[in-house]
């Protein structure tokens, strides 16, 4: 797995759609799965978010397949996701990050979230799953 290459047969995003989540009544609310696919019809990436609660929403998961990481895709995943949940009234949206994925917090800050200033958690996620914590609040 890699980046990119002209040939490999992989393309960026060529729709984005919101996708209904299988969970049913489980699943209050909007819906807030995006999903990117290719001109091959391949999943290649997915946003999932919560909706809104007393304001704030939650990027649950960003996922990018290695094929085409590095042509927007992220990008493109997370502009539509926040979008959609400023749409849906959330007036702040927070994430986890891994603190060694360099990549995905300089995508989160390039987009305007910042870090919390209390730092990386360590063990958040368990033994040895540190995070830092990112917010971003969403204007009118």
């Amino acid at each position: 797995m890699g980046r990119h290459q002209p040939g490999q047969g992989r393309t960026g995003p060529r729709r984005l759609r919101h996708r209904a989540t299988p969970l049913g009544p489980l699943a209050p609310g909007p819906d807030h799965l995006l999903v990117a696919e290719g001109d091959d019809g391949h999943i290649c990436g997915y946003a999932l978010a919560t909706p809104p609660n007393k304001g704030q929403s939650w990027i649950v998961s960003l996922a990018v397949d290695p094929a085409v990481q590095g042509m927007g895709v992220g990008r493109q995943l997370m502009r539509e996701t926040l979008k959609s949940l400023r749409a849906a009234g959330t007036g702040t949206v927070l994430l986890w990050v891994e603190p060694a994925n360099d990549h995905a917090i300089a995508l989160y800050e390039s987009l305007g979230f910042v870090r919390d200033p209390a730092g990386t958690r360590p063990d958040h996620f368990g033994p040895g799953a540190d995070r830092l914590l990112m917010s971003l609040p969403l204007s009118g």
